[in-house]
């Protein structure tokens, strides 16, 4: 009967640890699609705000929200504190992430508003993992739109 009892505490035991490593291995493993899913996310953005960039012949910042715009396609993109927006037309796409900084060029030298031609944007998720999307254009704007002072907010 000892010996049986013996068996039984034994067993609970290595049950018990086997389960508790399994919800661990179940944790580890939801944490890590989390993540990937939000990768694929950021990188998805990432795809798109370059190529958006690339594309624009006119490339401007006013008030948080970036103008992409070529021939009368227009991308605008906001940026709000916990959602990055894309707007195309009457499609709006957004990504569920807080954006802790965002940066603004012109040949080099940080702007708030008027032409720009770089972006650097570093934004988390609620699980505090961290990414950047970046995006450059190389255009020439007062060639393109000489009316228009660099200081003068094109939005």
């Amino acid at each position: 009967m000892l010996e049986l009892l013996l068996v039984m505490v034994v067993s609970a035991l290595l049950f018990s640890m086997a389960y508790a490593a399994l919800r661990m291995v179940q944790r580890q493993q939801r944490a890590i699609e989390r993540k990937s899913a939000a990768l694929s996310q950021v990188s998805t953005w990432q795809t798109a705000l370059a190529a958006d960039f690339r594309a624009g012949t006119i490339v401007a910042v006013a008030d948080d929200q970036v103008r992409c715009e070529r021939e009368g396609r227009r991308v605008l993109y906001t940026f709000r504190d916990s959602v990055l927006v894309r707007e195309q037309g009457e499609v709006i796409d957004t990504l569920p992430m807080t954006v802790r900084e965002c940066t603004y060029y012109w040949q080099g030298q940080p702007r708030t508003s008027g032409f720009i031609d770089e972006l650097a944007i570093t934004a988390g998720t609620a699980a505090r993992d961290t990414f950047y999307l970046q995006a450059a254009a190389r255009y020439a704007a007062q060639e393109q739109v000489p009316s228009l002072p660099l200081t003068a907010s094109p939005l």
